[in-house]
């Protein structure tokens, strides 16, 4: 029987009425467990929540329910696989950041970033769930194209931003770094593959990774929904230069869009 959408509103104004509870979460893990059976299954251990998603085991401190999405969404074009050097930018509360760690395995790296400070320690929270791997660095500054201070809009959520302010935000100085500074002061001698969810600042965060690129031709997995420099009314989003850049390297690109969600693929 298909519900009608009627009756689907009316089931969403239902569910929303109900207080956030255990119950309510199990409710909501057995609704996932069957709508993503074969990709994901989740469970809960005491106060930690664990999913098993293509083959890998993780535990959060909230409910992965998106896990397999940034798999699916930021490695349509290349899988992590073990001894890899990856990159991400942005963690938020640092899922994919612990899935990274899993892919890669203890003989590869994962150097990550993520300037806003209540997620930065979110993601802490996550790899100690997950023994704390030592082949995991999180950096907390923004990536960009130098060494710089920012006024940046934190808020402890997705959208954190330099270039606009969101909702139960608060203006903070933030620290930056390039990406071509931050591999070569650790002697990097790969780069595999680089994921970019940075809230707008992936313009400057490629106009910092020259020798990065030119020297290691990574993969890239961008998101690039944000609008160009923060201007909403010039409604251009930054795919379109994210697609430029990374053509002047001779790199194949793809812009896919998953719902509200863009992602730009660079593959050398």
């Amino acid at each position: 029987m298909t519900l009608g959408a009627e009756q689907m509103d009316f089931i969403r104004a239902a569910w929303n009425l109900l207080p956030d509870s255990d119950a309510k979460c199990a409710l909501r893990m057995v609704a996932q467990n069957y709508k993503q059976r074969g990709r994901a299954h989740f469970s809960r251990l005491d106060d930690a929540y664990i999913v098993d998603v293509y083959g890998l085991k993780l535990m959060t401190t909230e409910p992965p329910f998106q896990a397999a999405n940034y798999i699916d969404h930021f490695q349509a074009r290349h899988r992590v696989t073990g001894g890899e050097v990856v990159i991400e930018g942005g963690t938020f509360w640092g899922i994919f950041t612990s899935t990274l760690a899993l892919q890669v395995g203890p003989e590869g790296r994962v150097l990550a970033f993520e300037p806003d400070s209540i997620n930065f320690k979110r993601t802490l929270q996550n790899l100690q769930l997950n023994a704390n791997p030592a082949h995991v660095e999180v950096v907390c500054k923004g990536l960009w194209n130098c060494e710089s201070e920012l006024e940046f809009c934190e808020r402890g959520a997705l959208g954190s931003s330099a270039f606009w302010d969101g909702p139960n935000g608060h203006k903070v100085t933030i620290q930056t770094i390039s990406l071509d500074k931050a591999v070569f002061d650790r002697n990097l001698s790969r780069v595999d593959y680089i994921k970019m969810n940075i809230e707008g600042a992936e313009i400057k965060a490629l106009e910092g990774a020259d020798e990065v690129i030119r020297r290691f031709r990574p993969h890239f997995a961008i998101s690039s929904d944000h609008y160009l420099d923060g201007d909403i009314s010039r409604q251009e989003r930054t795919c379109g230069s994210v697609e430029r850049i990374l053509t002047g390297y001779g790199y194949s690109v793809q812009t896919l869009k998953y719902g509200t969600e863009w992602v730009t693929y660079g593959t050398p």
